[in-house]
């Protein structure tokens, strides 16, 4: 869980130039059961589509890491069938983020949302999940008045020229889709005084171990891309509710190695938007953010993320079928 000494860690990284003092703010309180802190009993961290792959890896992460979660599943389930074990992990079926009216039970009480729900023949096709799911959740937490909200979308959205966007757009305009959710969330948040998201775009996913976070590059900008795991989109994504520096912010999330423009008339300017961010800082994945030995690989990770409100984080794109 989170560590009793977590003062003196934060303490010691700051000394040691590690930790920027702005992103302090953004971790729990000392003990994990005390009122308030991200991920205690009193704050769990909901999990809007823990059956699906990357559902279900957020809630491993979570769990491992002593977090209390709240697991939602559209219909029945169970911890088996998601993977965990224990006390710490709340199982709640009957969560649709395309019906408004179940998600205030869902988010009662959260101290964060990650949002990892997509189109399924079962679920609801991409407009009703990824496009208007995302403005349902988005007007939901902020109601709820939930913190953070974290959104995995995927790369490539904004580039509808791109082989990424053509390819995976065939299969029910869900890149267009996901990419209009994206605005509306951003439209929703707009002017939000302590509520804040993260839009978290990940590369071609894969399923199997991961690489951890020493092996990941995160952009912005959607001009590059390479594959990704969905063990480690699940870990970086869980990390970023815990950094300010990645509130308000979209970016990219691939492997370190074999990265390439999206486009290739975007080769000369993959990194224009804030660099290519990366840390050779010891951690591992099973670290989960809040440990000594991880704090600075995450805060180097996240340091010098740009506002989505800083820079033209849609491309100029236009809808292919807009919604209304």
């Amino acid at each position: 869980g989170i560590p009793h000494d977590l003062p003196s860690l934060l303490a010691k990284s700051l000394l040691a130039g590690a930790v920027a003092p702005s992103l302090l703010t953004a971790f729990p309180a000392p003990s994990a059961a005390a009122a308030g802190a991200l991920g205690s009993p009193e704050s769990p961290i909901v999990v809007i589509g823990s059956a699906g792959k990357t559902g279900k890896e957020c809630v491993k992460r979570l769990a491992a890491a002593g977090y209390t979660v709240r697991a939602t599943t559209r219909g029945e389930s169970s911890l088996e069938k998601l993977g965990v074990s224990g006390g710490n992990v709340q199982l709640m079926a009957g969560i649709d983020v395309t019906k408004p009216e179940t998600l205030e039970a869902a988010l009662a009480g959260a101290g964060a949302v990650i949002f990892t729900s997509s189109a399924s023949s079962k679920g609801g096709n991409a407009l009703a999940v990824d496009c208007l799911g995302v403005e349902n959740i988005a007007r939901a937490a902020i109601a709820a008045k939930v913190p953070r909200l974290a959104v995995v979308s995927s790369v490539g959205v904004t580039r509808a020229d791109s082989l990424a966007f053509k390819f995976t757009n065939i299969f029910g305009n869900v890149m267009d889709y996901k990419e209009q959710g994206e605005e509306r969330l951003r439209a929703i948040y707009a002017g939000q005084d302590g509520l804040s998201y993260t839009v978290v775009r990940p590369g071609g996913l894969s399923n199997g171990k991961g690489v951890g976070i020493t092996n990941l590059q995160i952009s912005q900008g959607d001009t590059s891309y390479t594959e990704v795991d969905r063990v480690d989109v699940a870990e970086v994504t869980v990390a970023s509710l815990f950094f300010s520096a990645a509130a308000g912010t979209t970016f990219e999330v691939y492997q370190r190695s074999g990265v390439k423009p999206i486009q290739d008339d975007l080769k000369k300017t993959m990194y224009a938007v804030s660099g290519a961010h990366t840390t050779d800082a010891p951690a591992k994945a099973s670290d989960a953010v809040l440990s000594e030995a991880s704090l600075p690989a995450y805060s180097a990770f996240f340091a010098g993320l740009k506002k989505d409100s800083d820079f033209a984080v849609t491309n100029g794109y236009k809808a292919q079928k807009p919604v209304a």
